[in-house]
């Protein structure tokens, strides 16, 4: 949707500038009419691209574009209503500009030309319009607050996740940004804060949730009174490491049926050693990027049962591992060894992106 939008924006601005630049250029060299052929002049223009393009139905279409442009970039919680969906979002535009138009509409003299009356029917339909589209933004707004407070856990709201609070805020982090956003703080911009997608294969609508954490719209003020800005990545870090201390796991634990929450980085935890509700069960020796050609710098193993791999399995394509600096001994990549004779590690892949963690695993 995100992606549509922007080109849609981009295209839109476009030709209003290609518009708006030929407008003048026109207006600069067209030569100057005597006053007695003025009407004649007025009367070929109606067949002319300008006149069309000062045509009510265009205005109108310049008006809407340039409305939902400052929507996007400068009121986004009312970007959030009018884009809850992609249909609902042109339903919108075409219901606005019908009202607008429907307005311009007036009752003809005898001679055909407009009065300043307005038509009484097409008065009717605009209004019967614009009440249809007030009542479907406030069911739009409540339907996406309910979602929102609903499908993610709420500020203050405990959960059984709390528990999970013993493990180190840094790995936390790393989890849960894994899970919510990629660790993604912005949009391709640089500068909007990264939006909640939804779930759209499952018809799940996008929430409130926004940045690197994807905390809710109901958390801004709360962070702001702590002097956190969550528009920034530093404000987000910083409110993370806050709400965590209190609640855990507990905001980020939703939408599991879907592969969210605790049913993503449950099993992140494991891999990284941490056993049943956040008890460490290994000890990490290091994290390495196995590189494409060569092999990547040594993982010492200071005992010989270990444990290691990938953090995201579907990177690397197909590794190997070296053991000792042997190149006699490369076998391919396994998940677990037990050699007395184990001194360091070294790793390598044919795909870039793999980055492979190595444990100690702890026997108590």
């Amino acid at each position: 949707m995100e992606k549509i939008l922007y080109i849609l924006g981009g295209i839109a601005l476009g030709l209003l500038v290609i518009v708006g630049a030929a407008l003048l250029v026109y207006r600069a060299l067209r030569p100057k009419v005597e006053e007695k052929s003025k009407e004649k002049a007025q009367n070929s223009e109606e067949k002319t691209v300008l006149y069309w393009a000062k045509h009510p139905i265009a205005l109108i279409g310049y008006g809407l574009i340039i409305f939902n442009l400052i929507s996007w970039q400068m009121i986004p919680w009312w970007w959030n209503i009018i884009t809850y969906s992609v249909l609902g979002f042109l339903i919108f535009n075409l219901g606005f500009w019908s009202v607008l138009y429907l307005r311009t509409i007036k009752v003809k003299d005898a001679l055909g030309k407009d009065t300043k009356e307005d038509h009484p029917t097409a008065s009717k339909i605009a209004s019967i319009l614009a009440t249809m589209l007030i009542l479907g933004l406030v069911t739009t707004a409540w339907q996406s607050h309910q979602k929102s407070t609903t499908t993610t856990t709420s500020l203050g709201k405990s959960s059984d996740t709390a528990s999970y609070s013993n493990i180190p805020v840094d790995v936390a982090k790393r989890v849960v940004c894994e899970c919510e956003s990629g660790c993604q703080q912005f949009e391709t911009d640089g500068k909007t804060p990264y939006k909640n997608r939804g779930i759209p294969k499952e018809k799940v609508p996008p929430s409130t949730a926004f940045g690197k954490y994807q905390f809710l719209e109901v958390h801004r003020e709360p962070a702001k009174k702590l002097g956190y800005d969550l528009n920034t990545e530093e404000g987000q870090e910083k409110y993370f490491e806050y709400l965590y201390g209190k609640e855990g796991f507990g905001p980020w634990d939703h939408d599991q049926k879907y592969g969210g929450g605790s049913a993503c980085w449950g099993p992140k935890l494991l891999t990284l050693g941490y056993g049943d509700r956040g008890k460490k069960t290994n000890v990490l020796l290091g994290a390495v990027d196995a590189p494409v050609g060569g092999w990547s710098t040594e993982v010492k193993t200071p005992q010989p049962d270990v444990v290691w791999g990938r953090i995201d399995t579907k990177k690397g394509g197909k590794c190997e591992v070296m053991r000792n600096r042997d190149q006699q001994k490369v076998t391919l990549i396994t998940e677990e060894t037990k050699d007395p004779g184990l001194k360091v590690l070294q790793f390598k892949c044919s795909e870039e992106g793999a980055r492979i963690e190595v444990f100690a695993k702890n026997s108590k």
